[in-house]
């Protein structure tokens, strides 16, 4: 099949689909309470944007079974007490939330931008990939999160990502358009 018919994403929505990206070994513990543990983990960096995982650990019964859902009912993206997720670049840009609406718009939001890529979860955990874009600026990238109903309080993380471009400047594509 031509790799013509697939359309390429819009940069603001998630990497290239025929490139893999520089990898950062991240492990960033980004909120705790006594019933929960938020870490941001496993970078991919690309020319355009970071890759990453975000993961969210429950305690054992700390939050109850929807029937109708079979799946924990967990405090929801940008609404009172559930998750918030953001991120400041070193030159004072930042994402709104999480939650924010602008990587679902057609045309290039002012950026930068949090999009949920997909995710899994289960009664003791979730698992989400999300993309940050643009690529941040080298300094300082501070993570914000703040879980309420989960009794994680806004919690800010430096990160330094001086060699950010070193970075990104080993992802490749996959296939070249005579191969794909």
């Amino acid at each position: 099949m031509s790799g013509s018919l697939i359309a390429s994403p819009k940069p603001w929505r998630g990497p290239a689909p025929d490139w893999t990206g520089g990898w950062i070994p991240w492990n960033l513990i980004v909120g705790y309470s006594d019933d929960a543990l938020l870490v941001i983990r496993e970078a991919e960096v690309y020319p355009n944007g970071i890759e990453f995982l975000f993961r969210a650990q429950f305690r054992s019964n700390a939050f109850h079974l929807n029937p109708l859902a079979s799946r924990p009912e967990l405090p929801g993206l940008g609404i009172e007490g559930g998750l918030h997720l953001s991120a400041r670049f070193a030159d004072g840009r930042r994402t709104v939330d999480l939650s924010d609406s602008r990587g679902n718009c057609a045309s290039t939001p002012p950026g930068p931008v949090l999009v949920a890529r997909g995710g899994s979860g289960s009664l003791s955990e979730f698992r989400i990939r999300l993309w940050l874009w643009p690529l941040p600026p080298p300094g300082l990238l501070t993570w914000s999160v703040a879980w309420p109903q989960c009794g994680v309080s806004k919690t800010d993380t430096l990160i330094d990502v001086s060699d950010i471009n070193a970075v990104a400047s080993q992802a490749h594509p996959i296939w070249t358009p005579e191969t794909a």
